[in-house]
């Protein structure tokens, strides 16, 4: 039989494959995955692997159809096992006609096949690439899993399906054709018989002991992330190219015969019960993929019609030629276009479907074309350009990424690895954590640029004093963030404004235990450590509208979320991890992108507190109120035995103060007026607990409302100096001076 010849049944074969592919990914999309021939850890049990094969009901006249497009599709594993197939043999093949010796230049071989496999491929990492950057959909360059897909390594539980699914195949791809040589020269020294021995029988073996010994590691021997596990099908294709070239009209008329088609079919068919085993799992791919191939060669080649050549006007012939760059676009594009859930519209899966099949062959053929001009570099013999501009263009975009880093480091650092505030904190056992005694720090992050100042107990400097000089007003001050205070240097912080307005009608002085994360937890702590040793005239505690969650949180929890333990994110670790960068991309690209598109649950909503602001259930409004009641307990009772005022200031969040055009991160898709928000919710509930713990309140909110300006950071949640100044104003006034 002519090459040409051999060449139209294998593209037809091969695109009848990639259709069987693209319908397995859809069905899958829609319907979720088999049981059958996908064992996992928590595999189902056997009678549920067959009962989930039952026929779907429920979409009336749409029944048979939809049922027919399901099981056809979760059969479309073996459109994969026939690739591998046709891959084994048309190596074989083309070596064959050209008489090719058992020793094959291993490296030229190899240069062959990866300048064959990595231009398309390489290429349609790229404008994956590009969608992570701007929407988060894609290949993230900052995942070592991406790094490893371009070089087709995806041979780790976390690597095998990463992004793209179908992109395994391409690690496995490669895997065999390091192996082909060898197992070439076998063939040509030492006959089929040999290379089914070392090529088939021993790799099965492995295969069964893998899938019989592994957990976490099964569906990577189970699919083909380790290359052995898949390489009978492949060999299965290499004798097949030698059974061929030794007589291609006799094996055409056997295949056809209906004694072998019924041999194929129990194949087949015991191939597929064995899938529903894990023990069976070791042969079920290559029983199946043999059982079906004398059935997919007629169905593609009728009789008589094999003698012609592939004509431009065949189209399942024309899916095969171009099914690579096809089978490379097609998951991407079903993972975006393709309704996943079985509440999905008959219409909606068939119209996603044919607009999925459009959009592949659309995509398919610009990567194509982009590939044939990028391959056209390396087509001159002994040229290496197309392998200088692949390591040039590598080391830009490494230098690119670092660069990047730096430079956000430099102009716009941000909050990574922990708390933003982490540089200038330690754990502490009895608070959670403090300020570092006696050090300066200076803090940037998130459009913040500050100086913090620790005294000797770990708290804003300067030291408190124990002593009292008589006559002189004694202010002790616990706060969180908005009292440390963050944004602004401790000088400014409304504590020590505060204590220069007392001191205008008289002798004051004010002590500062406020740190940024502090809640009602800490400040029941500081009361019993701190009010009997300093005896404070008044005690300033502050409440803001995360006070009830974090009255609910333990330390250990807060200590993680501070990043105590982690690598520095000043330091080189972090450097390489390209955290800063990250970080930057996902809040001034991504997270921006997510919001013009209507979406509340971004960054800003986070940042803002919104979810304080939403309407709670009574059950959980009663919950929040007895959290922070049991802490204030505590503080009411050593504030008693310590003989002091307690003045409760009650902070607003930055929403609830200034408009969303003096806000950067308000998300666009918020509305405060909507009915699911309850605005006056956090003041609501706190004030009557403030009031029952014997407590005086001061509400913030008119206060800061009725400033000419928003005092709130533009593009964080903590207080401008104005805003520090109008609360130390506030503050003075309820305490009388």
């Amino acid at each position: 039989m002519s090459a040409n010849v051999t060449h139209r049944w294998v593209d037809r074969l091969k695109g009848f494959g990639l259709l069987w592919i693209f319908a397995n990914h859809a069905a899958e999309q829609t319907w979720g995955g088999p049981h059958i021939a996908n064992p996992s850890a928590g595999w189902a049990p056997l009678a549920e692997r067959f009962s989930q094969l039952a026929p779907l009901s429920g979409q009336g006249a749409w029944d048979p159809l939809l049922n027919v497009l399901r099981w056809f599709g979760w059969l479309g594993d073996q459109g994969v096992a026939l690739f591998i197939l046709l891959s084994g043999f048309g190596l074989t093949w083309g070596l064959l006609q050209r008489d090719a010796p058992a020793r094959l230049p291993y490296g030229a071989f190899l240069r062959a096949r990866i300048l064959r496999i990595f231009p398309a491929y390489w290429l349609a990492h790229l404008p994956f690439f590009a969608t992570f950057l701007l929407t988060g959909f894609g290949l993230s360059v900052f995942a070592w899993q991406s790094w490893a897909s371009l070089f087709g390594l995806r041979v780790t539980p976390s690597s095998l399906y990463y992004f793209s699914p179908a992109w395994w195949y391409v690690g496995l791809a490669l895997q065999l054709y390091l192996l082909f040589p060898p197992l070439w020269r076998v063939l040509r020294a030492r006959g089929p018989g040999a290379l089914v021995l070392i090529g088939v029988a021993l790799p099965l073996l492995v295969r069964g002991a893998a899938l019989l010994s592994t957990d976490a590691w099964l569906d990577l021997w189970s699919r083909g992330g380790i290359g052995i596990s898949r390489l009978p099908e492949f060999v299965a294709g290499m004798c097949l190219a030698h059974a061929w070239h030794a007589d291609s009209t006799g094996l055409d008329d056997r295949l056809r015969r209906p004694g072998l088609r019924l041999a194929a079919l129990a194949l087949y068919v015991a191939g597929f019960l064995a899938s529903a085993t894990l023990v069976g799992m070791t042969v079920a791919p290559l029983l199946m993929v043999v059982g079906l191939f004398p059935f997919l060669y007629a169905l593609v080649t009728p009789r008589g019609a094999g003698a012609g050549t592939t004509g431009r006007r065949d189209p399942l012939a024309w899916l095969g030629r171009n099914s690579y760059p096809l089978f490379l676009v097609h998951h991407p594009v079903l993972l975006k276009l393709m309704p996943i859930g079985f509440n999905a519209t008959p219409v909606m899966i068939l119209g996603r479907a044919a607009a999925g099949f459009v959009a592949t062959l659309a995509a398919g053929l610009g990567l194509r074309w982009l590939t044939a001009r990028v391959e056209a570099l390396g087509r001159r013999p002994g040229s290496r350009r197309l392998e200088v501009g692949v390591v040039a263009a590598g080391v830009l975009c490494v230098a690119g990424l670092f660069g990047g880093e730096l430079a956000v480091r430099r102009f716009a650092p941000q909050e990574v690895d922990g708390w933003g505030e982490r540089a200038s904190l330690q754990p502490d056992d009895t608070f959670g954590w403090r300020l570092i005694p006696d050090r300066e720090t200076r803090l940037r992050w998130q459009s913040y640029d500050y100086t913090v100042q620790a005294n000797a107990l770990g708290f804003p400097a300067p030291t408190p004093v124990e002593a009292r000089t008589p006559g002189t007003l004694r202010v002790m001050t616990f706060g969180d963030a908005f009292t440390s205070a963050e944004g602004v240097d401790t000088p400014q912080a409304w504590p020590r404004l505060l204590e220069a307005r007392l001191r205008a009608g008289g002798a004051a002085e004010v002590q500062n235990f406020a740190v940024t994360g502090y809640g009602p937890t800490q400040y029941a702590a500081l009361a019993r450590a701190f009010l009997p040793r300093f005896r404070p005239d008044v005690l300033v505690m502050t409440f803001f509208v995360n006070d009830f969650a974090d009255a609910r949180t333990s330390h250990d929890t807060f200590r993680e979320e501070i990043g105590f333990g982690r690598p520095l994110p000043e330091g080189p670790l972090s450097v390489l991890k390209l955290a800063q960068l990250k970080r930057f991309v996902e809040l001034r690209i991504q997270d921006r992108w997510t919001a013009s598109r209507g979406a509340e649950r971004v960054f800003g909503f986070g940042l803002g507190h919104f979810d304080k602001l939403l309407v709670h259930t009574p059950g959980e409004d009663a919950a929040d109120q007895a959290a922070v009641r049991a802490r204030y307990a505590e503080v009411a009772e050593a504030a008693r035995a310590a003989g002091v005022r307690v003045l409760v200031p009650v902070i607003p969040s930055g929403p609830q103060v200034c408009s969303p055009a003096a806000l950067a991160y308000f998300p666009p898709a918020v509305d405060l007026k909507d009915p699911k928000y309850d605005i006056e919710r956090p003041q609501r509930l706190a004030l009557p607990v403030i009031a029952e713990a014997g407590f005086e309140a001061l509400d913030l909110w008119p206060v800061l409302r009725t400033l000419p300006a928003c005092p709130y950071q533009p593009e964080n949640m903590h207080w401008l100096p104005e805003g520090h100044s109008a609360v130390a104003k506030a503050v003075a006034r309820a305490l009388g001076r």
